[in-house]
């Protein structure tokens, strides 16, 4: 019997790590999908207002 509540705690330990590095793992993707995101609407912000420029630039 110790033999199986040792190989119960190996098992119980392995999914525990293992469901450990997927979550962070999931977290690492969500982090980076919000970096890129943020970086796109920086980046659409910057192109609109040297839309806006060029548009007051020709207006003048």
């Amino acid at each position: 019997m110790a033999v199986r509540d040792r190989d119960l705690g190996h098992s119980l330990a392995g999914a525990a790590l293992s469901a450990w590095f997927q979550q962070r793992g999931q977290r690492a993707e969500r982090a980076a999908a919000e970096t890129t995101a943020h970086r796109r609407e920086a980046v659409d912000s910057v192109t609109e207002l040297v839309a806006a420029l060029a548009d007051h630039r020709r207006a003048m």
